[in-house]
């Protein structure tokens, strides 16, 4: 049983309204139908379409489960063991900061206003809790 500080409660507020900015979409937005469609296509039970996906598609599926399933639930339970579990759990908030600047890096998105405050309000809220 960890004591919830004022400074715990603010990282906590402060990734929320990060991820918030960053993940906002406007109504009609095309972000993230191919994750849609996969879950679609299992709730229907017509997974066999997956062969019709490109291979480098089907590449960048694996490797996003690899690394945020298997690489992230790694250090997430080797996080809490050095900074117990409401400081660790504060920062799994920062996976939309690591998806932000893929997709900045790798897919040349533009960097907009919200994306920065959503940067900075996450970033703010593991360093709140990590020191």
């Amino acid at each position: 049983m960890e004591a919830v500080t004022g400074r715990i409660a603010l990282a906590s507020l402060l990734a929320v309204l990060g991820a918030a900015l960053l993940t906002w979409r406007p109504r009609g937005a095309a972000a993230g139908r191919a994750a849609a469609h996969l879950t679609g296509l299992g709730i229907a039970g017509r997974l066999g379409a997956v062969r019709r996906l490109a291979a480098g598609d089907i590449l960048r599926y694996t490797a996003h489960g690899v690394l945020s399933f298997g690489c992230g639930y790694y250090l997430f339970f080797y996080a809490i063991q050095g900074l117990g579990v409401s400081r660790a759990a504060i920062i799994t908030s920062a996976w939309p900061l690591i998806a932000c600047a893929a997709g900045i890096v790798l897919y040349r998105e533009a960097l907009t206003w919200r994306k920065a405050a959503g940067i900075a309000l996450i970033a703010l809220s593991v360093a709140l809790v990590t020191r």
